[in-house]
C-alpha cells in the first residue's frame, strides 16, 4: 500500500510562500515542495472522483499569493498551542466552567476521536485547572461577566500549556540541544503564520514514536500491563488516576513504530474500522507530504550538516541499518518514493542526550521555534495578560497539575523523569493555595 499510495515525484520546487504572521502579504519564509503529480484515470481511490491532479506539497491549499479564499481557511484554524481539545467547541455551563466528562475532560472528547485513554487524563488536567480558576474568580466577589471570567481563565490555561510545553517537555526532548534552539525570541510578525507551516505536513506526524504497545496503570498496589489503545472499546473501565500514577512510571518511549500501531484496527463495534498508521498515510496522500529524502535535504541544510544525493538506496546507509535498506529495496522504485513518516527509523544522532532520531529532532526544534515566535499571544509577550495572570502562570508546572488534580497522595518533582523525587502533593497544593489572591487581580 505504502509503495504505491505514497509514490513521489523526483524533483522539488523552491517552495511556496505562506501569509505573514500578521496576515499582511507574503513572508519571506519558504517551505520545501514537490512538484504537483497527475492521476491516473484508473486509480482506485480518486480515479472514480474523476480527481486528474494532487499537489503533494506540506501545505494544505498552499499558494503564492494570499488570495483572500485561502487566508479565510487558514484564519479560522487555531495554533497548535491554544488547548483546542479542551476549548474547541466551546461547551461552557452558566458559571464559565467547561462541561466535562470521563478523567475531567470537556464532555465534547469523543467528538475528537481520542485514541488514547492517557491522553484523556491528562486534558482532564488542564480542564480541571480552568475550572478551578471560575471558583477562585468567583470567590472575589468582582461582579465579572461570564464571558471575562471565562476568557481569563482559558488565558490562564493555555498559557500554563505554553510554559509546560517549552521550559519541561522541550527540554527533556532534546537535551542538550535544546539551548541550540533559540527558544528565546521575540513574536516576530514577519514569519509565515504558523497556520500555514508545514507542522501538520511533516513534524506533526512524529507522534507516532511515542505509541508504545503497552502502559502501564496503576490499580491499588497493583501495576498492571494493559493494550495502549484498549480503552478505545471500554473506556470507562479505567481509573484516570491510575493512568496518570502508571504514565508517570512508564519511560518515555520514542522508538519506533509499535505492533499496536501497525496492525491494530480501531472500531466502535469491534469489526470494521482503520488503523492510525494507515488513515495517516491516507490523509498523507490528501494534503501532500513531503518525500522523506527532500525534507532530509531541507533540515541538513538548516542544520548546517553535510548533506549528499540520494540516488541509489545504498547510499542511504549513512542514515538507516542495512535491514531497513533491504526493506526499502523490496517496497520503493527509488530511494526519493520513501515517505516522510520512515526517519521514525534514522540511527543518526550527534547529540546522545537528544531522545529524538537526528532529524525529527531538527524539525520539532525549528518548527516549534516558529510556532512560539509567531504567535502573537504567546504567554510570556501576551499584551492582554495581568501580572497577576503572569505570575500564576509561572507558578504552576506540570507537577502542580498532578497534586491539586491528580488525585495522588506524592507526585514528582520532574515528572518527566521516572526515577523523580517525590514530594507530598499538599506541599505543591498549599503553594498554589497561597496564592489565591492573585485571582482576584487577573
Amino acid at each position: 500500500m505504502i509503495g504505491r499510495a505514497m509514490k513521489r515525484v523526483r524533483n522539488a520546487t523552491t517552495g511556496f510562500r505562506g501569509c505573514r504572521a500578521d496576515g499582511c502579504g507574503v513572508s519571506y519564509y519558504r517551505a520545501p515542495l514537490a512538484c504537483p503529480m497527475s492521476v491516473s484515470p484508473d486509480d482506485p481511490n480518486y480515479g472514480p472522483l474523476n480527481v486528474e491532479c494532487l499537489n503533494f506539497n506540506p501545505i494544505e491549499q498552499a499558494n503564492d499569493q494570499c488570495s483572500i479564499r485561502y487566508p479565510s481557511k487558514r484564519n479560522i484554524e487555531s495554533s497548535y498551542l491554544d488547548l483546542s481539545h479542551v476549548y474547541e467547541h466551546g461547551n461552557y455551563d452558566s458559571e464559565g466552567k467547561i462541561i466535562s466528562s470521563f478523567c475531567h475532560a470537556s464532555s465534547t472528547f469523543e467528538s475528537n476521536k481520542v485514541l488514547s485513554i492517557q491522553f484523556l487524563a491528562v486534558t482532564g488536567l488542564f480542564t480541571q485547572l480552568h475550572n478551578y480558576c471560575v471558583d477562585k474568580v468567583k470567590l472575589c466577589g468582582n461582579l465579572q461577566n461570564r464571558e471575562e471570567i471565562i476568557e481569563k481563565c482559558r488565558s490562564l490555561t493555555i498559557g500554563v500549556y505554553q510554559r509546560i510545553i517549552y521550559e519541561e517537555v522541550l527540554p527533556t526532548l532534546l537535551g542538550d540541544s535544546y539551548s541550540q534552539c533559540n527558544f528565546d525570541c521575540e513574536y516576530d510578525e514577519n514569519l509565515e503564520s504558523t497556520i500555514s507551516l508545514s507542522y501538520v505536513g511533516g513534524p506533526g506526524r512524529f507522534q507516532h514514536i511515542w505509541i508504545p504497545d503497552n502502559v502501564t496503570i496503576v490499580q491499588g498496589e497493583d501495576r498492571v500491563q494493559k493494550p495502549f489503545f484498549e480503552f478505545f472499546r471500554n473506556y470507562e473501565s479505567h481509573d484516570c488516576s491510575g493512568v496518570l500514577k502508571g504514565l508517570l512510571e512508564d519511560p518515555i518511549h520514542t522508538g519506533t513504530l509499535s505492533e499496536t500501531l501497525i496492525n491494530t484496527f480501531f472500531s466502535k463495534d469491534g469489526a470494521l474500522g482503520h488503523c492510525l498508521l494507515c488513515l495517516d498515510l491516507e490523509r498523507g496522500r490528501d494534503s501532500g507530504l513531503c518525500p522523506m529524502i527532500l525534507y532530509k535535504h531541507y533540515f541538513d541544510k538548516i542544520a548546517g550538516r553535510e548533506t549528499k544525493c540520494y540516488n541509489s538506496f545504498d547510499d542511504l546507509a549513512d542514515t538507516f541499518d542495512l535491514e531497513v535498506i533491504e526493506v526499502f529495496k523490496k517496497h520503493y522504485e527509488s530511494p526519493y518514493d520513501i515517505d516522510l513518516l520512515f526517519l521514525l527509523f534514522e540511527y543518526t544522532q550527534d547529540d546522545p542526550t537528544n531522545l529524538l532520531p537526528q532529524t525529527i529532532g531538527t524539525a520539532t526544534c525549528l518548527q516549534f521555534k516558529l510556532l512560539k515566535c509567531s504567535d502573537r499571544f504567546f504567554y510570556s509577550w501576551n499584551e492582554f495578560l495581568t501580572p497577576a495572570l503572569q505570575e500564576l502562570i509561572n507558578s504552576i508546572n506540570m507537577s502542580t497539575l498532578l497534586a491539586m488534580f491528580g488525585d495522588m497522595e506524592e507526585v514528582p518533582v520532574d515528572p518527566w523523569n521516572i526515577y523523580s523525587e517525590r514530594v507530598p502533593a499538599k506541599k505543591l497544593q498549599n503553594k498554589l493555595n497561597h496564592k489565591s489572591d492573585l485571582f482576584c487581580s487577573v
